[in-house]
């Protein structure tokens, strides 16, 4: 055995405490998120929901994924609020960090690409430039953001890149 094997109890172990970790970090992100989007009254509010919320302490309990995915889902809301408020770099490249994270969680979040694209194209679409300027910067921030997500995708996710043909293989089986 290596260091790195581990039993499956130690498995269910490992995973509730992470279920957990996830959910109580979701206290104070939903706080900040609400607290942004309108005061801080809201981000109490939105805490104190959260907190006291049967599904996420039900799922925080178990090892499952339902946690991992809400953390990164609010987290990449989060720092889309941040990005449309005021664009940077770092805005946009945890964007793309986020997106292969949740990626890599599970794959139906290819969706959330498609909210990043609509945020990236009212922030440059609202811009009093040229539309080919507009249409160029979308562009490059888009490929960018797919870049940065491919890349942590397959640090997250190595066997996908390690081992394509059994990757596509598990993909068709749980497509079927």
């Amino acid at each position: 055995t290596s260091i790195f094997s581990v039993s499956f109890d130690q498995a269910i172990i490992i995973g509730r405490i992470l279920s957990a970790l996830f959910s109580l970090l979701l206290i104070p992100l939903l706080y900040m998120l609400g607290k942004q989007l309108r005061d801080e009254t809201t981000g109490v509010i939105a805490a104190c929901l959260i907190a006291t919320s049967i599904g996420c302490i039900q799922f925080a309990h178990f090892a499952t994924f339902e946690m991992w995915l809400t953390f990164f889902t609010l987290l990449l809301t989060y720092y889309c609020l941040c990005y449309f408020q005021s664009p940077s770099i770092k805005h946009l490249a945890l964007l793309g960090i986020l997106l292969g994270i949740l990626i890599g969680i599970k794959i139906s979040s290819l969706v959330l690409f498609f909210p990043v694209f609509v945020l990236l194209c009212f922030t440059y679409f609202a811009k009093k430039v040229s539309m080919l300027r507009r249409l160029f910067s979308t562009t490059i921030a888009f490929c960018f953001v797919m870049l940065l997500a491919g890349f942590s995708y397959a640090v997250t996710n190595p066997f996908a890149v390690m081992d394509m043909r059994a990757f596509i293989a598990s993909m068709q089986y749980e497509g079927g």
